[in-house]
């Protein structure tokens, strides 16, 4: 990316980030459990989101046969188009060894940060933009934010994982109230069931 784009983009996120949050008298619950209600089968990752709402979770994909996990973080929003995002990835940082850590490739005029320094002390922190809205947000998948490759050194579903959004960049230019920017703790599988 050239250093002028590079530079747009940092400026708009940037932007985002030090924009007060929009006012609203307009309460958002939390997500829906993962399994539904009627059927007891297994929901997409995206129907977990209430509507009005944008939230990061964590997949795990399944392991491989040498033992390492991938996680991957992914930010859905629904029924509001986002085009920024920054948020933190929390866990205790004794239950597995970092082994690879991939930035979102994206899209086109999209620029992806992301800040493991603090991996040791149980932090990655990420943030995203792009001139328009996130495609794909919306749908089943979301808008990856990043993945990472870790060696569990107990069992996964004990690492405390969690990631929460602290601020989040709606397209039409204002700030996503903070009351619609949910935090979901925990690990889910790509059915959206919860990883014990």
């Amino acid at each position: 990316m050239p250093a002028s784009r590079h530079f747009a983009a940092v400026a708009t996120l940037a932007t985002v980030f030090l924009a007060g949050l929009s006012c609203s008298d307009e309460s958002i619950t939390g997500p829906k459990e993962p399994v539904h209600a009627n059927t007891g089968s297994l929901v997409a990752l995206n129907t977990l989101v209430p509507s009005g709402a944008v939230e990061a979770l964590i997949q795990q994909d399944p392991p491989t046969a040498d033992g390492l996990i991938t996680l991957v973080v992914r930010v859905y929003a629904k029924d509001v188009a986002i085009n920024a995002y920054q948020g933190v990835v929390t866990f205790d940082p004794h239950a597995f060894q970092l082994v690879r850590v991939y930035p979102a490739a994206g899209f086109e005029n999209e620029a992806h940060v992301l800040n493991t320094t603090q991996f040791s002390s149980g932090t990655v922190r990420f943030a995203a933009c792009t001139p328009d809205a996130f495609i794909g947000a919306d749908g089943p998948d979301g808008v990856e934010a990043f993945r990472f490759v870790v060696r569990p050194l107990r069992d996964i579903g004990t690492a405390e994982l969690a990631a929460q959004l602290s601020v989040v960049g709606g397209a039409d230019g204002n700030a996503v109230a903070s009351d619609h920017v949910l935090s979901v703790p925990g690990l889910f599988d790509a059915l959206g069931a919860p990883v014990r």
